[in-house]
């Protein structure tokens, strides 16, 4: 619990200081400087791979290399990427409204694509409540513009 939400701590910090910042920042395209971004990360993430990981007991199969790449360069090389370029086009609350969205569309997905066979009545409710809760908080958050 606590390392979600130091997750989302500084998730919402980083697209705070990307819609503050970005637009002080000329002659750099967005991709630049998500490249930047993706760069650093992959530095941060290589240095502790080397320090932290048993390469000796690291050997996936081809269907988890595909896996790796999806995930690194799809879901978060294009995701984050977008994510950024709309935050720069939307309400703060807007962007709050759609950071906590990614848990009911997570557990949406998840039952849509990865489907166990024995989905609970309780488990729907719960996922139709928060999908509710968010629409609501969108539809505040966008009407507070007007």
């Amino acid at each position: 619990f606590l390392c979600v939400q130091a997750s989302n701590l500084c998730f919402a910090a980083g697209q705070i200081a990307w819609v503050r910042i970005r637009p002080k920042i000329r002659g750099v395209s967005d991709a630049g400087l998500h490249a930047w971004m993706l760069a650093g990360a992959a530095g941060v993430t290589l240095v502790f791979s080397l320090l932290t990981t048993d390469w000796g007991r690291f050997h996936p199969e081809p269907s988890q290399w595909i896996w790796l790449v999806y995930l690194g360069a799809v879901a978060s090389g294009a995701g984050f990427f977008l994510w950024n370029r709309g935050a720069l086009r939307v309400n703060t609350g807007t962007l709050a409204v759609f950071n906590n969205a990614k848990i009911p569309a997570a557990v949406l997905c998840s039952l849509l694509f990865f489907t166990t066979h024995t989905v609970s009545p309780d488990a729907v409710l719960r996922l139709a409540v928060s999908i509710t809760l968010v629409l609501l908080a969108l539809t505040i958050a966008r009407r507070s513009l007007m």
